[in-house]
């Protein structure tokens, strides 16, 4: 599977302080070391996720099908916790899109 991050998703939504409902993602990510200065740090992380986690969930959607993976993640303050990341495998796609990451 090919997984794909858009760069917009990691700055306007996951890294953005302003964001209605990124915000606290947001919090929860910069404090752990990931910054807007480098987003494709970030962009490494959450795509190497689904490989290395385990998928807990898919669930069919208008769009194709929803897949929800688990556990840890590395930061780059070297800490490792786990995050629940959500990706949509479009059937008219040859890619699997991030569509949001957080902790639980």
């Amino acid at each position: 599977m090919n997984f794909v991050v858009d760069p917009d998703k990691i700055l306007k939504y996951l890294l953005n302080l302003q964001h209605r409902t990124g915000a606290s993602k947001a919090k929860f990510f910069l404090a752990r070391g990931f910054s807007t200065d480098r987003p494709d740090e970030m962009i490494a992380a959450l795509t190497r996720h689904p490989l290395e986690a385990v998928l807990k969930g898919t669930n069919p959607d208008p769009e194709g099908r929803k897949l929800v993976y688990e556990c840890f993640i590395r930061f780059p303050d070297r800490s490792t916790t786990c995050i629940r990341t959500v990706w949509m495998e479009a059937a008219d796609t040859s890619y699997t899109r991030l569509i949001s990451a957080y902790p639980f």
